[in-house]
């Protein structure tokens, strides 16, 4: 069976607060769309993405997330942060420079790297040999094992890479990173052999990276194209 693909979001503006319901209106139209208050509830003015939800004539909005909208010199706009929002350390203050350099893509994702003249950080992620201590954990909002190295030190770099998702009406900043282009982690469904083999080479400096307590296994436990490791959601 073919999974079904994930449901894009749209971004919009709350029109109307009570304290059990609300209209959002969609970015760019007229269209009012009614909405369940959260337990955190939402406010006039807010920003918001969104699904949008049929059923005969009826249209509604649900899965409702606050959002922080950056717009670029070329009139496109970005959210963050969503539950699967990575920015990480040291790469915000570079963010607007980094997506003034967008003007339009056409795919469902773009990975971005960015050079800058000077040294914007350290990379944490390191290529390892067989001397090296190494170990598995899962990293905070992840659902599979990453690899990591001890007793090594990131990297001073000078590129930052980004990657974007497109939406209905905006692009999501999945992630932001101190470091090259990579590959996906082995648990993810998008991995092949080429990601399976650059991991095995491959890992976060120790440390470096926030981990969920317990998960920690010395023993690789990467199957290719199994999705996830464990039973964390």
């Amino acid at each position: 069976m073919i999974a079904a693909a994930p449901k894009l979001y749209t971004l919009g503006t709350v029109k109307t607060a009570q304290p059990d319901f609300g209209f959002i209106q969609v970015q760019d139209s007229d269209q009012l769309l009614y909405f369940k208050q959260p337990q955190n509830p939402f406010r006039v003015g807010d920003r918001a993405v969104f699904n949008v939800n049929h059923s005969g004539s009826n249209v509604w909005a649900t899965r409702i997330q606050k959002a922080i909208v950056r717009t670029n010199l070329h009139g496109l706009q970005f959210v963050n942060p969503f539950k699967s929002t990575h920015i990480h350390e040291g790469t915000k203050k570079y963010l607007a420079r980094i997506l003034d350099t967008i003007s339009s893509w056409e795919s469902a994702e773009l990975r971005t790297q960015t050079h800058f003249e000077e040294v914007v950080g350290l990379c944490n992620c390191v290529e390892t040999n067989s001397s090296d201590v190494v170990s598995f954990h899962i990293r905070k909002d992840r659902t599979g094992h990453s690899r990591f190295v001890h007793h090594r030190s990131g990297i001073p770099c000078r590129s930052i890479t980004t990657i974007l998702e497109r939406h209905e009406n905006f692009f999501q900043i999945k992630t932001c990173y101190i470091g090259q282009v990579s590959f996906p982690e082995p648990y993810s469904p998008l991995a092949g052999q080429d990601a399976f083999e650059y991991w095995m080479n491959h890992a976060f400096v120790i440390g470096s990276e926030s981990v969920r307590e317990n998960t920690g296994v010395h023993e690789c436990p990467w199957q290719l194209n199994q999705q996830a490791l464990c039973d964390l959601k």
